[in-house]
């Protein structure tokens, strides 16, 4: 019940806010479940985005692979794990962008597991229901990446999805991880918990990250969002 209060009230909020770009807000395109459920239309170009923040995830329509903004630049990440910059032209089906301004600010030489860092974050934002945006540069080994499509059309015309995910490994690079915590609260309209991208210090390939060793790292977080707005998918 306490859940679905605050749910009604961030749908309140969204309905007679709009889609303004706001000092420590989050906009997010779409929701995750319309998304994971086949909404892969295009619905906001990159030119557009970019009003809302400088970091962010998301997914191109089309299984035109993920979308990574990253200190203001768009990278698009095919199924094959290549990256490149992607024209502002673009759209995207699904996307979450903060004006990232960090919070916390500190470098570890230690090494850690994805489920240790997570822990360790944890720790310096105590608060679970905190939405965090992390970016972290650094040195990973073992790293374990997953490109996934997730749409087809039938011959018929009428649109079929399904999930086909393509693995690889990566060991002992360097590049920046895009982080998100999303609070257990905003399920459905956000994946819960933790999810990590990864761009290689060329930015030519990266995927979203299943696993990996944390060697040494520059790590900043934005913990203090006020608002989360939303456009909604299509009818």
């Amino acid at each position: 019940m306490r859940y679905l209060l605050l749910l009604q009230i961030i749908l309140f909020q969204l309905v007679n806010t709009g889609c303004q770009n706001v000092k420590n807000g989050l906009v997010q395109v779409s929701t995750y479940n319309s998304h994971q459920e086949g909404s892969v239309q295009g619905r906001v170009s990159l030119e557009e985005l970019k009003r809302f923040g400088n970091m962010g995830a998301g997914a191109y329509p089309r299984s035109d692979g993920l979308m990574l903004l990253i200190n203001n630049d768009f990278y698009q990440i095919r199924e094959n794990g290549s990256a490149a910059i992607s024209p502002k032209s673009s759209q995207v089906s699904y996307a979450i962008i903060a004006d990232f301004k960090p919070t916390i600010d500190y470098s570890t030489r230690k090494t850690y597991t994805l489920q240790q860092f997570q822990r360790a974050v944890n720790r310096r934002v105590s608060n679970e229901n905190a939405f965090c945006f992390l970016y972290i540069r650094g040195h990973f080994r073992a790293l374990t990446l997953q490109n996934r499509l997730s749409h087809q059309t039938s011959s018929s015309g009428n649109a079929e999805f399904r999930h086909i995910s393509s693995i690889r490994r990566l060991d002992n690079v360097h590049g920046t991880f895009v982080g998100i915590r999303t609070p257990e609260y905003l399920s459905g309209i956000s994946p819960p918990g933790y999810t990590f991208y990864f761009l290689n210090e060329a930015r030519n390939a990266g995927g979203k990250v299943i696993d990996t060793f944390i060697i040494n790292a520059h790590v900043r977080i934005d913990s203090e969002h006020d608002r989360f707005q939303l456009k909604l998918p299509p009818l």
